[in-house]
Order: structure tokens, then sequence, then C-alpha cells
């Protein structure tokens, strides 16, 4: 009993030491010149509505982008400008405004890889969840999305943190600590599915859920500007979708043409 337990010891060091190693090395990749490019549309966005929440706008800013990602950039901004001041009076180094905007989702991206490892270590050996975890962090795609203030990091984070705490909840015996392992794979869901839901309305602006009344007065109407067809997927989706063909899709932001 006792060899069980410093081998399990030395196992739970072994993995904390190798995800800390792995996020280390995401993180570093991810941060430098985090701040060189000038920002994106998305982004530029993102900083305009940080300027309005800054000044007590919060009701109808940026709507199409969800609110907590601009929160987790508005409180790295604030940071860094406090930062920056102080850096400039001791010669310490400081990163562009640019830089912290993204730095949420820089650490969110090096994150992922300690929690990517974690999780596949409840369901396969060392070596899987090192190659798993090693292809997420140098891997240029992941990289690139890292470093710039896309809800998609966020979205990965959570989802992953709320697979892990929920297969620790599959896998313990006492009833206390199952409680506590669903309470934090419901806490990770939650956020994953504030994020979810902004960015399904926001990635699929033409889909828009009707009534059958509606769909079927519709298909009796001869119009010109628009057509209409079922899109159903899978045969596992029972609800149908109507798909709006026009020239111009507004959204609050910005004008995408269709």
């Amino acid at each position: 009993m006792l060899n069980e337990l410093q081998n399990r010891f030395v196992d739970w060091r072994l993995d904390v030491a190798i995800a800390l190693l792995l996020t280390l090395g995401a993180f570093a990749v991810r941060i430098h010149n985090v701040g060189f490019n000038s920002l994106s549309e998305d982004e530029t966005a993102k900083w305009l509505a940080i300027e309005e929440y800054r000044q007590g706008h919060f009701v109808g800013v940026n709507s199409e982008h969800p609110m907590l990602l601009k929160v987790f950039a508005w409180g790295s901004l604030s940071i860094g400008e406090r930062w920056n001041r102080v850096a400039s009076l001791h010669s310490w180094p400081s990163i562009n405004p640019e830089g912290w905007l993204r730095l949420p989702n820089v650490l969110l991206g090096a994150a992922t890889a300690a929690i990517l490892y974690l999780l596949c270590r409840r369901m396969m050996g060392i070596a899987g969840s090192f190659a798993a975890s090693f292809i997420w962090a140098f891997a240029p795609l992941p990289i690139a999305l890292n470093r710039l203030t896309k809800e998609e990091t966020a979205l990965t984070f959570f989802t992953l943190l709320g697979c892990y705490f929920y297969c620790r909840a599959q896998q313990v015996h006492a009833d206390v600590s199952v409680r506590r392992w669903y309470d934090l794979s419901a806490i990770g869901f939650g956020l994953r599915s504030i994020l979810f839901t902004c960015l399904a309305s926001m990635r699929w602006p033409g889909f828009l859920p009707e009534e059958p009344d509606s769909i079927a007065s519709r298909r009796g109407s001869d119009t010109n500007d628009s057509s209409s067809c079922c899109y159903s997927p899978s045969s596992s989706l029972t609800r149908s979708f109507s798909f709006r063909t026009t020239s111009t899709l507004s959204r609050s932001g910005f004008t995408m043409m269709g």
C-alpha cells in the first residue's frame, strides 16, 4: 500500500513537471514579439469596445463579440498601462498596447497545453499525452491563433478545462470529491457556453431559427430578394433552420458583404 502511494506521488510530480515545461515552452513561442503586428479588424472592434467600457457604456457595444474576452483584454490593458509607466522609469522591459491586448489569449493558449496533457493522462500514457500537448504547444496554427484576440482560444481552453474536471469526477470515489470536481466542471462548461453562444450567432448570422408557420407562409409567397431551404446536416438534427440570401449582412461593428 505504501509503495503504491509513493508511486502515485512520483507519477503526479512527473506529470506536473511535464505540464509545466510544456506550458513554459508554449508561452515562450507565443509571447515573442506579440505586439509587433498591428491590430486586425476584429481586434480593432474589441479595442474600441474597451474604450466604450471605460466610459461606462456597456449595452449594445460590439455585440457580435462575447464580452468575457473583452473584459480579460480590458484588465490586461489596464495592468499594461501601469506597468509601462513604471517600466519606463526603471528601464524594465515592456510590451506595446497591442501586446497587452493579446496577452490574455497568450496565457490561455499556453495554459491549454497543460490542460490538454493532464486530460490525456487520465486516459492514456505519458508518450501519447506528451505528443498531443507538444503538437498544440508548438504547431504553427495554434500559435498563430493564440497570438490574436480571438474567441476560439478561450473557447478551446474552457472546453478542455471542463472536460478535465468532468473526467476527474468520473474517476474518483469519495462523494465530497465527486461533487467538487462536478462543480468545477460546470464552471468550465459554463464559461465555454458564454463564448460558444455568441460565436454561433456571429459565425452563422444567416441561419436563423424560424417558426414552422413562418416558413410555410414564406414558401407560399413569391419573393425576389430571398430564397429559403431547410438545413439538416444529419438525421439527428430535428430542427430546421432557414437560410436567407441577401446582398449585405449587417453587423453592429462593421458591414460584411455576402
